[in-house]
């Protein structure tokens, strides 16, 4: 947990990052709308263009990452959720990238409706956060399920991936801590995801853990 200087440090590299790309946004815009350019200009113009999302979303990482340690930054709104549309919702919105890799995911919920005491905008970032993860790392399947335990919602997210190793389930919560994968397009991150889910599910009263030993499954509890 970042607290104090180390927090203001993060803040202020957050914004130096996003004030560039807003400047560099215009002339990229102006370069990509000229005429005559080759092929191998247009796919530098790509890669830089590509590099100034990936910075963007890290600047946007960093201050969410800030706002949710310091507190009073973040203001939440509960009310009554129906967890079953919502993750209708969420997970079609993953089916398209769920095809092109290859993959199985599977939802799985109780016959009737189950209601949480939820803020929208955090519950779509916990549950686009855990089903992000397993995308990156399953093997063939990922499974989505909703049960009600000790009266709380549920929703475990597990895959078939390696699971995590023993050293680093502890660590896995912390900011900035990344696993290792040999695939350089499915580990890029931040290593920032998983702490901001963990604080909006205590904020709403609910709790984020990491559960089973054999496979990795990530299962969320909310009121």
């Amino acid at each position: 947990m970042l607290a104090g200087i180390g927090c203001r440090s993060c803040k202020i590299k957050a914004v130096a990052l996003g004030t560039p790309l807003t400047l560099l946004r215009t002339p990229l815009n102006n370069l990509r709308s000229l005429d005559g350019l080759s092929g191998a200009a247009e796919q530098e113009l790509q890669i830089i263009d590509n590099s100034a999302d990936y910075l963007d979303r890290l600047s946007k990482e960093l201050l969410e990452f800030i706002r949710i340690e310091e507190i009073g930054q973040v203001s939440l709104t509960l009310h009554p959720v129906d967890m079953v549309s919502k993750l209708d919702y969420v997970c079609f919105n993953f089916s398209e990238a769920v095809r092109n890799r290859n993959l199985k995911l599977d939802l799985k919920y109780p016959d009737k409706k189950v209601v949480v005491n939820a803020d929208d905008k955090a519950l779509d970032k916990i549950l686009n956060n855990l089903i992000h993860n397993a995308l990156k790392y399953s093997d063939t399947y990922i499974e989505v399920a909703l049960e009600e335990k000790d009266g709380m919602a549920a929703v475990c997210v597990r895959n078939d991936g390696s699971p995590i190793p023993e050293n680093m389930r502890k660590e896995i919560f912390k900011p900035f801590v990344r696993l290792k994968d040999d695939n350089p397009h499915y580990s890029q991150s931040f290593g920032i995801g998983l702490s901001v889910a963990k604080k909006y599910a205590e904020l709403q009263n609910g709790a984020l853990s990491l559960t089973g030993a054999a496979r990795t499954e990530f299962c969320l509890m909310l009121p």
